[in-house]
């Protein structure tokens, strides 16, 4: 028997539970990468929580830099209470973060906002949807192209709706419903986009829709806060 799996059998014993062997082979390094296509009901909570313990206990990497993220506040607030279960039960101190994605992400634009050329920053739900509309109309005619106030309401949801999922293919862009319904060329919707993205950045107030995006440009254009995390 191997040091990692004398551990994840000591693991077991001190938690009261038994992980089937294609859980711990999830479970054994959370120091590599890993993808899990899990059903519900399959324990994908119980061997993360595993992984975190083990990446922590077995493999020494610091809690403190260990980010245990999900997408809603009850995925996290789920997994972080049986998480402090398991750490009471192995009488240590619960020292890893825990945090839904786009809190961490916001934490992250208000550290570096000043990077994205923003001597202040704040983050909202929406602008004025008449201001955006009247925006796009307006540049749109200086472009030569027309565009109505009805195509550019579309166009204001569909970059909301997009920028919230990172999507940016060509293909997808143009297979999406929200897309369709602005009834224009890809080409002219893009830069639309950007004119709004750019207007943010102007008003100085980061939608909440686009929290995800404005974090990627921070750490595509600045490694050394990429490197942080």
């Amino acid at each position: 028997m191997t040091d990692l799996e004398m551990f994840v059998s000591k693991l077991e014993v001190r938690l009261g539970i038994e992980y089937t062997d294609e859980q711990k082979r999830l479970m054994n390094d959370f120091t590599s990468s890993k993808i899990s296509f899990s059903s519900p009901g399959t324990g994908k909570t119980r061997t993360a929580i595993g992984g975190l313990l083990t990446a922590e206990l077995f493999h020494k990497v610091p809690g403190s830099k260990i980010y245990a993220l999900s997408f809603t506040r009850a995925a996290t607030g789920e997994i972080k209470n049986r998480h402090l279960d398991a750490c009471e039960k192995l009488h240590i101190s619960q020292t890893v973060n825990f945090s839904t994605l786009h809190s961490i992400c916001t934490n992250i634009i208000k550290n570096n906002y000043k990077r994205l050329g923003m001597d202040s920053m704040k983050i909202g739900n929406n602008f004025d949807i008449g201001t955006l509309v009247d925006m796009i109309v307006s540049t749109a005619a200086e472009w030569g192209v027309p565009v109505t106030p009805w195509q550019a309401r579309n166009i204001v949801k569909a970059t909301r709706e997009l920028n919230s999922a990172l999507v940016f293919d060509p293909s997808h862009v143009k297979s999406k419903k929200c897309f369709i319904d602005c009834k224009i060329e890809y080409e002219l919707f893009t830069k639309c986009r950007k004119l709004l993205y750019d207007y943010n950045k102007l008003v100085e107030c980061i939608q909440v829709s686009d929290i995800l995006l404005y974090t990627l440009e921070i750490l595509l254009r600045f490694p050394e806060v990429a490197a942080e995390f």
